[in-house]
């Protein structure tokens, strides 16, 4: 077969499944990033980074051009406001932000890396001591951290009120300058332009070297704010004529004017993808974006229609498609959506329907007394599908009041489930009880609201009431069975083997891994850690703790 043909298939695949893309991201305080800044890669794939206050959290996750999650990691950050981030190329992301124990005052890090859809790889790791306390609760200026430029040895960044370039090579800094408050910096083209209090805006060479200052500021009709970079002019929206751009060259002052009048009746901003100026607005009460070149040349012409939905989006602009993004969810969880599609063809976000009939105690697993822990609940509920499509996952959380960075929302999201419509659905989940503990009640509201990436439509029937409470009878403990090997690598058995007796292995998540009868094999692909082995002989319930080594 034609190779030729066989590429262009391939090309005109991925391109059909992301035009109508509908992607669903699990978030909440202490998640991974929201999918709201999508950053685009050759692939068709994207990335998203964020922090996740007040957790100190930062991640990313790279999802493929079908919506699948490719990988998701983070790191600790030390500051809610330091996480930055720019695209170098097509497939690389330079990361910069604070990262350090949560010590409030000590000793920190300010750290750039280079993100690939294959690594990332720390660029700077310098040592920064800062009063995070103060930095926190506003008591003193902020101070700012964020790298523009990389190439194989050097990386430019600032660092407060510095701008400095870096040997990654030697660990050594071959430029530095500073200046009184910086408020904007730019890359453009071999270089930065640098907007500061103390000077006027001036355009820096890669060795931070000043090649040019604007001397004619009151001949620029646009706001610094809100200017983009794309080769060696700077461009921002004439706010005189709302139809037009002002383009700057950093190197000479030297200006040119945009008139797109015949394309818009008002510019509202403008976004550089690659060597692609993208100017977006509005055509009379149609969206409307134009692609220029970086000799302004327009090169396509892209009304856009919003999603048809009651609620706001936001939008990433990106030549060939959109990323429209929304929160929404019902209580305090709440989900975040993204479509991917063409200018001409938005997708709605879909609803299903589902219900939450009953919740059940399958076994409680209580620490010895001395421990002074919270009792840890396995719990099953029964889920009815009432959608026209399989149920393959929902998600089932509930919640409690938020101590300092725990979120008090606690989700299970559960997967496999390919419950066919009108079948119930049964679901292995666990929640942790300190009243379970003490002998009071066990009272939570729990919440069932999305399901295959969507979210439910229908809020009255996907709420339930739980309340248990122990009792002497409870066949449940810690000491009742012997689990031999413990520590274990490949295989569980119990002291007491019956072939009644029902074995079912649950991570600390509540997550099930392994089930049977009598004895568990093939258990070498487990991660080490911590495990709880439910052990069922007909009404009796017992839970015991074991632990898996290499």
């Amino acid at each position: 077969m034609n190779t030729n043909f066989i590429y262009l298939f391939f090309i005109l695949f991925v391109a059909n499944e992301v035009e109508a893309q509908v992607i669903y991201e699990r978030t909440y305080p202490d998640a991974f990033p929201s999918l709201k800044d999508a950053i685009q890669l050759s692939d068709l794939s994207t990335v998203s980074f964020a922090n996740n206050s007040p957790c100190y959290f930062a991640g990313w996750r790279h999802i493929g051009p079908t919506g699948t999650i490719i990988q998701e990691d983070g790191l600790a950050i030390e500051s809610t406001h330091s996480l930055k981030y720019k695209q170098m190329g097509d497939d690389s992301v330079l990361v910069s932000c604070r990262v350090g124990p949560l010590d409030f005052d000590g000793t920190n890090y300010f750290q750039i890396s280079l993100w690939t859809p294959d690594s990332l790889y720390t660029l700077v790791l310098d040592t920064v001591f800062k009063n995070y306390w103060e930095d926190f609760h506003g008591s003193s200026t902020p101070i700012h951290y964020e790298a523009f430029l990389y190439n194989d040895y050097h990386v430019v960044y600032q660092w407060g009120d510095t701008i400095f370039s870096k040997n990654i090579l030697t660990g050594q800094i071959d430029y530095r300058e500073t200046f009184f408050h910086i408020t904007h910096v730019f890359p453009a083209k071999d270089g930065l332009m640098v907007f500061s209090a103390g000077l006027p805006p001036t355009y820096f060479s890669n060795e931070i070297v000043p090649v040019n200052t604007w001397l004619n500021l009151s001949a620029h009709p646009v706001s610094f704010n809100n200017m983009v970079a794309i080769d060696s002019f700077m461009v921002g929206i004439n706010y005189e004529i709302p139809t037009s751009l002002h383009a700057v060259n950093a190197f000479n002052e030297n200006v040119q004017d945009i008139d797109l009048s015949n394309y818009f009746s008002q510019i509202d901003s403008l976004v550089v993808r690659g060597d692609i100026l993208i100017a977006i607005g509005r055509n009379g009460t149609i969206g409307n974006t134009l692609q220029l070149n970086p000799f302004f040349q327009i090169v396509d012409e892209k009304p856009f229609v919003y999603p048809d939905d009651i609620y706001p989006w936001e939008f990433s602009f990106y030549p060939e498609r959109l990323y429209a993004w929304r929160t929404d969810g019902l209580s305090d969880y709440k989900a975040d959506y993204r479509i991917a599609y063409s200018f001409h063809d938005p997708q709605p976000i879909t609803y299903l329907d589902l219900t939450i009939v009953d919740i059940s105690v399958d076994s409680v697993f209580y620490w010895p007394p001395s421990h002074h822990l919270p009792a840890h609940l396995f719990l099953s509920a029964s889920v009815i599908n009432h959608s026209e499509d399989t149920l393959h996952n929902l998600t089932i959380h509930y919640e409690e009041d938020p101590i300092q960075c725990d979120p008090g929302i606690y989700p299970k999201h559960v997967s496999n489930l390919e419950a066919a419509p009108g079948d119930t659905a049964y679901v292995k989940f666990s929640a942790i009880s300190w009243e379970t503990a003490m002998n009071e009640p066990f009272i939570r509201t729990f919440f069932v609201q999305h399901g295959n990436y969507h979210l439910d439509s229908i809020s009255t029937d996907n709420v339930f009431e739980f309340v248990y409470l122990s009792s002497s009878t409870d066949e449940t403990g810690s000491s009742s069975v012997t689990v031999f090997p413990n520590p274990f690598t490949d295989f569980l058995r119990i002291n007491d083997v019956s072939e009644s007796s029902q074995l079912i292995l649950y991570d600390q998540t509540g997550r099930l891994v392994s089930s049977g009868y009598e004895q568990l094999d093939n258990l070498g692909y487990l991660p080490v850690g911590i495990y709880d082995l439910q052990v069922v002989n007909g009404q009796s319930i017992r839970v015991t703790r074991v632990v898996k080594v290499k």
